[in-house]
């Protein structure tokens, strides 16, 4: 077991800000923080400790943001990207939605399990392609990826990428289970013609 480095973390029952410490140990590193009201935890920070050796080595920490949001609940409650970031955002990932057509048990954003499904208005997407791209300045975000929930069930993908491209994003990445690109040949074409 080796001391690997300080950091921040929070309370996963109240998120309370904590600080927390990184360690290796039988070669994972293991994030190690307590709460005075809910006791100690231990997380896997990243399972593998040589991966996280050799993607620590691509670490920059930039200049901060020329345009940081106040966080008056403190990082990383209500931030976005407040003054406490020192790199700007490099890939954008928008949840579109969090309808789904599948039921997968391992899923992250647990899609299609809640009560209410829904979808971003596209004033919305707007406003958050635009507010990114004027926090980063000067620097311009070139990609963002488009999640979910299941994105394809979006009728409007290709408007929402093609505004995308029209803000100045040029990776584009729509992040997709497949299902509705393997049916729905005509709507895999139009993803496929806006280079998506």
């Amino acid at each position: 077991m080796t001391f690997i480095k300080r950091t921040k973390s929070i309370c996963p029952e109240d998120l309370r800000i904590l600080d927390a410490e990184l360690w290796e140990t039988d070669g994972q590193v293991i994030m190690r923080k307590s709460c005075p009201d809910h006791g100690s935890f231990e997380d896997i920070y990243w399972s593998d400790y040589e991966e996280y050796v050799r993607a620590e080595k691509f670490r920059d920490h930039g200049t901060g943001l020329h345009q940081p949001r106040e966080s008056k609940l403190g990082c990383p409650l209500d931030c976005g990207l407040c003054q406490n970031h020192q790199t700007h955002t490099i890939l954008l990932i928008m949840e579109l939605t969090n309808r789904c057509n599948l039921r997968c048990p391992v899923c992250f954003a647990r899609a299609g399990e809640q009560d209410h499904n829904s979808d971003l208005s596209i004033e919305q997407i707007r406003s958050i392609l635009e507010y990114t791209q004027e926090n980063n300045y000067p620097l311009r975000v070139r990609g963002v990826g488009n999640s979910g929930g299941e994105p394809t069930l979006r009728d409007d993908l290709p408007e929402i990428i093609e505004m995308e491209r029209e803000l100045g994003f040029d990776y584009i990445v729509v992040m997709t289970n497949g299902v509705r690109l393997a049916e729905d040949l005509d709507y895999f074409k139009k993803l496929r013609d806006l280079q998506a």
